[in-house]
């Protein structure tokens, strides 16, 4: 919307002109503008950028912790806010243990976890080997099954056909 309103600022100057006070602004309220718009590109882009179809959990905690950071370098009514509703939703994300072990398996973002998530990462790994190998058994064992059945299926069908024969000869 800043950057729309930086586009027609010179209709807004010549109609403010013209008597329309509503689109009278000075030069400091067009600078303010003007650094609402730069402000407001950074995490502008870090929506595009999330909006990717290949985002992976590393990419994501990437772009949050870089507008992290730039949000808190540069302060302000607007980046406060904006930081505290990343907070509360990073608290959900980031404590995440899928999430962490996501980006774990990912030599690029590993670096991004800190000493307390690493073991949280690394615990749901094994929990996550353990349920497929668990998975693993359970198909074998389900495979060996289906075997075994069509197994005995094939001798009591090759038993009918036997008995079907015999009768169709007795009956000769």
């Amino acid at each position: 919307m800043a950057k729309r309103l930086l586009t027609f600022q010179s209709y807004c100057e010549q109609v403010a002109a013209a008597g329309t006070r509503e689109l009278k602004l000075t030069k400091a309220e067009w600078d303010e503008v003007k650094n609402l718009q730069d402000f407001l590109a950074k995490p502008n882009q870090t929506t595009v950028n999330l909006q990717a179809v290949d985002v992976t959990p590393g990419v994501l905690m990437k772009e949050w912790r870089k507008l992290s950071k730039f949000l808190q370098k540069n302060g302000g009514h607007i980046a406060e806010g904006i930081l505290t509703s990343m907070q509360k939703r990073e608290e959900k994300l980031f404590d995440n243990i899928n999430f962490l072990a996501g980006v774990y398996v990912d030599p690029w973002y590993r670096i991004l976890l800190t000493s307390r998530e690493i073991p949280k990462a690394k615990e749901e790994l094994l929990d996550i080997a353990r349920r497929l190998e668990k998975q693993n058994l359970l198909l074998r064992l389900n495979s060996a099954k289906r075997v075994k059945k069509m197994k005995h299926n094939k001798s009591s069908h090759q038993r009918l056909n036997l008995r079907f024969q015999k009768v169709h000869i007795l009956q000769k």
